[in-house]
């Protein structure tokens, strides 16, 4: 079998595995990426993962080992060390099932994970060369990638049993009750003021759950990751809830300082930025203004016409 690699015809052994390896689970497929991105032969011609596209993950598969010094080698050999290392290493998919259609519960599980489970309780790789591979469309695979990489310290048969019990853990916290109050919040702002106050008036309650370096840790991990600041901050409301047996009670206590600081940061914006004019508006455009609210996804009615009236003069001052 041969390969063009930047036009040049390179000759390979044949490579009747890889093909076979290539008509694998979405969930080997995914193993196999990130043993490649561990195999100091072919972890450079890993990059830019996208989880939401099996043939671009096949694509990086073919291509790191096609490309690789591994080609001048057995790479017959490097597939069998992959299929071994899925059978005997990997975590079964039906033990994380409930992680995979459960955005919030990736994220509460990935903080645990970092705080509690990886060596030397924060493993600077994680950071600075992401690999988990965080913005790549699937945080229920990042959150695999951890595991896959072996970002632990317990043997395969003790993390299998504490997966089990982060599940049942789970269970309870994810009723936690800033969720509702919470995931009504769309407009932007609002949630940044909500991630900026965790970082800064919450920081005394997150410290009573968590080191500071560990908080530092962190923040520095979500920022570098791209992460969505509600994600973010449910996940620390998650974490402090499931933190202790009084951990629902801290955490509704620091909901009702956000809240409260919120309410009183958007009465200050009001006042700054706003002038009341004190016009009426057709009752027959009041359904029309609803709709356009939630199309926006606008806090108020207000924000509605203020964005109205800046899109419309932003098109006229292009014609």
């Amino acid at each position: 079998m041969a390969f063009y690699d930047n036009g040049k015809r390179v000759d390979v052994p044949g490579l009747p595995k890889l093909e076979a390896l290539l008509k694998s689970s979405e969930r080997e497929l995914v193993y196999y990426v990130h043993f490649l991105q561990c195999n100091d032969k072919t972890r450079r011609y890993i990059s830019d993962v996208d989880y939401s596209n099996l043939n671009s993950i096949k694509n990086l598969i073919r291509n790191a080992l096609y490309k690789s010094d591994a080609r001048t080698g057995d790479i017959d050999l490097i597939i069998d060390e992959m299929l071994n290392g899925y059978h005997d290493d990997a975590i079964s998919e039906n033990d994380i099932s409930w992680l995979k259609e459960d955005r919030r519960a990736c994220f509460w599980f990935l903080f645990n994970v970092l705080i509690h489970d990886t060596d030397l309780k924060f493993d600077r790789d994680i950071i600075n060369n992401n690999a988990l591979n965080t913005q790549s469309n699937s945080i229920y695979y990042s959150v695999t990638a951890w595991r896959d990489k072996r970002f632990y310290s317990y043997r395969q048969s003790e993390l299998s049993r504490k997966i089990m019990n982060y599940e049942k853990d789970w269970r309870t916290i994810k009723t936690n009750k800033v969720y509702p109050w919470l995931v009504r919040k769309n407009d932007h702002n609002e949630i940044k003021y909500c991630y900026d106050y965790l970082k800064d008036k919450g920081m005394k309650i997150i410290l009573s759950s968590m080191s500071k370096r560990d908080v530092t840790l962190i923040f520095e991990f979500c920022d570098n990751s791209g992460f969505n600041y509600k994600d973010i901050v449910m996940a620390f409301f998650d974490y402090i809830q499931g933190y202790s047996d009084n951990g629902d009670i801290v955490a509704d206590s620091l909901k009702v300082k956000m809240s409260s600081g919120l309410s009183s940061w958007k009465n200050r914006k009001n006042k700054d930025e706003y002038t009341d004019l004190h016009f009426d508006i057709k009752n027959e455009n009041i359904p029309k203004l609803e709709e356009l609210q939630k199309i926006l996804k606008l806090y108020s009615k207000k924000d509605v016409v203020n964005e109205l009236i800046e899109q419309f003069y932003e098109q006229y001052n292009k014609s």
